[in-house]
């Protein structure tokens, strides 16, 4: 229900993508949920955010970036690379990848 309701109000209202809002579901026989609408920052595992942090770690020894480099500099660049790995047709490989990380959240 959320999902649907939250794709037809993109679909109608939202087509600025910087658009981001939440709202609130109310049903008679069920607790309120809360959904959000638009992109939205995604829930990381812990142990992505300590890859994360040894990554920022590694990169930020290097003269060249130093204190300039942010985290999200590094999300930024992994997630433009996994766009390119999509774009290059390697999608197949890029799905194997993700259901690999899926089966071990099992």
């Amino acid at each position: 229900m959320s999902s649907r309701a939250a794709s037809a109000w993109l679909g109608k209202l939202c087509l600025n993508r910087g658009i981001r809002s939440r709202f609130e579901v109310i049903s008679p026989d069920r607790p309120s949920i809360y959904v959000n609408l638009g992109p939205h920052p995604p829930r990381l595992w812990p142990e992505d955010v300590d890859l994360l942090h040894d990554l920022w770690l590694k990169l930020s020894e290097s003269a060249a970036l130093g204190s300039k480099l942010h985290h999200r500099d590094i999300v930024g660049v992994a997630l433009r690379r996994l766009k390119n790995d999509l774009c290059k047709e390697d999608l197949n490989g890029v799905i194997d990848s993700i259901h690999k990380d899926l089966r071990k959240s099992e």
